[in-house]
């Protein structure tokens, strides 16, 4: 049997929808989203990581998460399966100048970037998984298996948002890859919801994920 050697490198950053609709002047607007741009073009410089992913809210018009498909008011909940979701304003449209990541972000040292949510019938904010299939299965977006590749060090995750996207990213990035250590640096990043910031580091800590804060 032929053995499949993998590329041996260090660290892996992902960032998360450094995108216009996320910042402050945005249709999903984060407080502090602009100012995370400048610190991780920072971060990057240090040359810590070997590969730098970007990853890209892509939603089609009428996607279930956008609060303008139920009638309702943006952060209402909505039950689809008996699972309560909460919907947003309407964001990231594919080939919209809100969906365009930020031009303040150096992208020259970025090796991938990672569309998601683009399934326009589920709610999914990871870097990993973009919907499921007729059979209930979680569709990928491929991220898991472009990592598989490498024999790598761990995983750090940044952006936006902390409380959604970036959650559920690294959520998966430790499911997908549990003897890696996945961290998220909260320092690079900003949330919807900041009051909830301390739930949300429970959540992550009891996935096995680090919070360094």
């Amino acid at each position: 049997m032929k053995t499949i050697r993998k590329i041996k490198i260090g660290r892996i950053l992902i960032i998360v929808d450094p995108q216009l609709d996320f910042m402050e002047s945005g249709a999903l607007a984060v407080t502090g989203g602009s100012a995370l741009m400048k610190m991780i073009n920072a971060l990057m410089a240090t040359g810590e990581y070997d590969l730098i992913i970007v990853t890209q809210d892509w939603h089609p018009e009428g996607h279930y998460e956008f609060a303008s498909r139920h009638g309702v008011a943006p952060f209402a909940m909505v039950k689809r399966n008996g699972v309560e979701q909460m919907v947003f304003f309407d964001h990231c449209k594919q080939n919209s100048s809100g969906a365009m990541i930020h031009p303040l972000l150096d992208m020259s040292k970025v090796a991938l970037i990672v569309r998601k949510g683009m399934d326009p019938d589920v709610a999914s904010h990871s870097a990993f998984f973009s919907g499921v299939n007729e059979n209930g299965e979680r569709i990928t977006t491929g991220l898991a298996e472009s990592l598989s590749a490498y024999d790598f060090e761990g995983i750090d995750v940044v952006c936006l948002a902390f409380d959604v996207c970036v959650k559920d990213s690294a959520k998966d990035a430790k499911m997908e890859f549990p003897e890696a250590e996945v961290r998220v640096l909260k320092e690079y990043c900003a949330s919807v919801f900041p009051e909830n910031d301390e739930q949300i580091i429970q959540e992550l800590e009891a996935a096995e994920v680090v919070v360094v804060r």
